[in-house]
């Protein structure tokens, strides 16, 4: 009985990490945040770098593919503000659900987390 738990308990485990299907449609493209603080944000991302640009800041980031699902992005710039303090951090985002065309992610720096939603723009 208590090898049958075990097992239960190893399957649904791994149920819990699994990753998603299709992030590859998400590496390169023009995107939007869903929550309407940042709808206003628009980014342009190809295989090497990310552009957010709002109406008042750039910010040009290094982006690299970790994994299947997994980027970092490195701040490199922000347009204007030679001393942002954004300028150098780096951030690890995972893609944790796709749906149609458009993933929640969980973004971290440090102890800090954020969650949300962005969607592909169809061009």
């Amino acid at each position: 009985m208590k090898f049958l738990y075990l097992i239960i308990l190893a399957i649904v485990m791994s149920s819990c990490n699994e990753i998603p299907k299709g992030c590859e449609e998400f590496k390169t493209g023009k995107f939007t945040y869903t929550d309407e603080e940042y709808s206003n944000i628009i980014i342009e991302r190809n295989d090497s770098l990310q552009i957010e640009r709002a109406p008042d800041y750039t910010i040009m980031s290094k982006i690299e593919w970790v994994s299947e699902c997994t980027y970092t992005i490195e701040c490199y710039e922000v347009a204007n503000k030679p001393n942002d303090p954004r300028i150098g951090t780096k951030l690890t985002v995972d893609i944790l659900r796709i749906e149609d065309d458009k993933y929640r992610y969980d973004a971290r720096v440090g102890e800090y987390s954020q969650k949300g939603w962005i969607e592909k723009i169809k061009e």
